[in-house]
């Protein structure tokens, strides 16, 4: 095709109307949505004592593994270089139960993500 050939076709305006009901059908989804009653809000007064109470057991935790990491036990056999590290972290995962934690964290987020997903095509349209 020629760039006149398209001009000419695309010239021609055709008038868009909407099918029979479609403007009753959304001025009665616009009603409806305007009828309906806020949403809920989130009682942040409620929860702020909590996060407050997590907050400071981080950083509890934190300030400890801080400080083990600067002094660290005589229990830890000496080794040098890599495995010292290693022996090191190891010994303060299981001293402060990081390996449950992290275990707990991670199945915490295969349940949040695996119900994300099975929820996610289960969504209707109006």
């Amino acid at each position: 095709m020629m760039q006149d050939e398209f001009d000419r076709a695309l010239s021609g305006e055709v008038p868009i109307v909407p099918s029979a009901g479609f403007v009753n059908g959304v001025m009665e989804a616009v009603r409806r949505e305007a009828s309906a009653p806020p949403p809920i809000p989130f009682p942040w007064k409620r929860a702020l004592p909590g996060l407050a109470a997590g907050i400071v057991a981080l950083a509890a935790m934190i300030a400890a593994v801080v400080k083990d990491v600067a002094h660290p036990a005589s229990a830890v056999p000496a080794q040098s270089g890599w495995s010292s590290a290693l022996a090191h972290a190891a010994a303060l995962t299981k001293a402060y139960g990081i390996d449950w934690i992290l275990l707990m964290v991670a199945i915490t987020l295969a349940c949040v993500t695996l119900s994300m997903r099975l929820t996610a095509g289960s969504k209707r349209t109006v």
